[in-house]
């Protein structure tokens, strides 16, 4: 019975503010022929604070989608998830980029000795728009992380605004920062994420410039 209580306690209280959620993407695909890798350094500033380290690996499918794989950890014991995104509305003009990503994601928190296991589906909506700046190139983004979630047998719904910017400096030609604020509308958290792109050529490999 104690046991069972704690771990009550622990999804009632703790599990809003742990999960990820986080974007770290415009709504723009990849280039065709090329790979991305991206790590995240997430920071939870609301109930249970921490920190997050997260890695990403996205490639381009067809025309208009590709697909993400992502893994950390952190406040969350693990986090692994799977996305399939599609860009139909491509950055033209004054008109923005759309996307939709979807996929299913599989997380573990920990509360004393206690273990829970979440289990989301997930849709992602996102806008963005880049504009060529003296100093390189500065994509505004927003989006709506949306999710079924499932743990330990109960279940909600999970939503969040989440608005970034990444920046791809003139000096570097594969690197690019990303930054990120994330704000709790319905069983989420609020956060600070700060992350690197880079960019990957098959043909030339893995280069930090």
């Amino acid at each position: 019975m104690k046991s069972f209580f704690s771990l009550f306690i622990f999804l009632f209280l703790s599990v809003k503010s742990m999960a990820y959620y986080s974007l770290m993407d415009t709504a723009e695909l990849i280039e065709e022929g090329k790979y991305n890798a991206n790590v995240e350094t997430q920071f939870i500033t609301e109930g249970e604070s921490g920190m997050n380290l997260l890695g990403r690996f996205d490639s381009r499918l067809t025309e208009d989608t590709g697909y993400r794989i992502e893994a950390g950890f952190g406040v969350v014991d693990f986090n692994f998830a799977g996305f399939f995104k599609w860009s139909p509305i491509p950055d033209l003009g004054k008109q923005p980029a759309m996307s939709l990503s979807g996929g299913v994601s599989i997380a573990r928190y920990r509360f004393g000795n206690e273990t829970a296991n979440d289990l989301s589906l997930r849709v992602h909506p996102i806008i963005s728009k880049k504009f060529n700046m003296e100093f390189g190139d500065l994509t505004p983004y927003a989006g709506l992380p949306l999710g079924f979630r499932t743990v330990e047998g109960e279940s909600d719904l999970v939503s969040q605004l989440t608005i970034g910017v990444q920046v791809k400096p003139n000096r570097f030609d594969y690197i690019s920062f990303v930054g990120e604020i994330g704000f709790d509308i319905d069983n989420a958290f609020t956060f600070l994420s700060l992350g690197m792109n880079l960019s990957i050529d098959p043909d030339q490999g893995i280069r930090f410039q």
